[in-house]
């Protein structure tokens, strides 16, 4: 029973990142200030997010050295696909984290 409880825990806080990661920049920001989002809930945002850029780096590079490894070309319709896929949704996660730093970094300064 409490296997069960943390894989479902696990697999609704994967789904809940997803969500994030796809959701369209203008909604993201316009979700953070309709809820009123807190200093350190975005700053917890920030590092979650980060975590989620470095997986997919990590996984960007390995299918590189797999690339290397194999001798394919990046032409290859598998390789390019993949390829094209983790630098989207790394540029996905790097402009919400820019936007939450500097959100993060207005709220800060609000006199």
């Amino acid at each position: 029973m409490r296997i069960h409880k943390k894989k479902t825990k696990q697999s609704q806080q994967e789904n809940t990142i997803g969500k994030i990661v796809d959701m369209s920049l203008a909604d993201f920001e316009n979700e953070l200030v309709r809820q009123r989002v807190s200093v350190g809930i975005i700053n917890n945002l920030i590092l979650n997010l980060e975590g989620v850029y470095y997986e997919l780096r990590v996984r960007k590079d390995a299918v590189i050295d797999l690339m290397f490894k194999e001798g394919k070309s990046k032409d290859d319709p598998e390789i390019k696909k993949c390829l094209d896929g983790l630098y989207a949704e790394m540029i996905k996660v790097e402009q919400k984290i820019t936007y939450l730093k500097q959100r993060s970094k207005e709220l800060v300064n609000v006199d």
